[in-house]
């Protein structure tokens, strides 16, 4: 946890390692099963609630998710779970207002493909 503590703190450095701790923090904090849930996510997926007291996040989407027989169903099994800033480096609400911040405007997908290329030789 240490060595992937050490690695996300280097966010602020790098569009790459931004979109992995944005993807870890949902992963962590929204507790999810599997990667068909990040495919889902919308630019607007995300609502940033609260004061200059207490901020945090919630997910204002339904999600389509199969069970273990396969079978699909719409459900937001979000519902009532939040992401509060913590104040810290690895804040979450900062880390995912910035991932936000960072994407084009043009973008409607919360996790975009994005081609390396692009991002490591402009």
């Amino acid at each position: 946890m240490e060595k992937t503590a050490t690695y996300l703190q280097k966010y602020e450095n790098s569009l790459i390692i931004l979109r992995k701790t944005a993807w870890y923090v949902i992963a962590v904090h929204f507790v999810t099963r599997g990667m068909e849930f990040h495919h889902q996510l919308r630019k607007n997926s995300l609502d940033f609630k609260g004061d200059s007291d207490s901020q945090y996040i919630i997910l204002n989407q339904e999600i389509k998710q199969t069970n273990l027989h396969g079978e699909a169903s719409s459900m937001n099994p979000m519902s009532g779970k939040r992401i509060y800033a913590t104040g810290e480096c690895l804040c979450p609400v900062k880390i995912l207002k910035l991932f936000v911040e960072k994407q084009s405007p043009n973008a409607t997908m919360l996790f975009n493909q994005f081609d390396n290329n692009v991002i490591l030789h402009p």
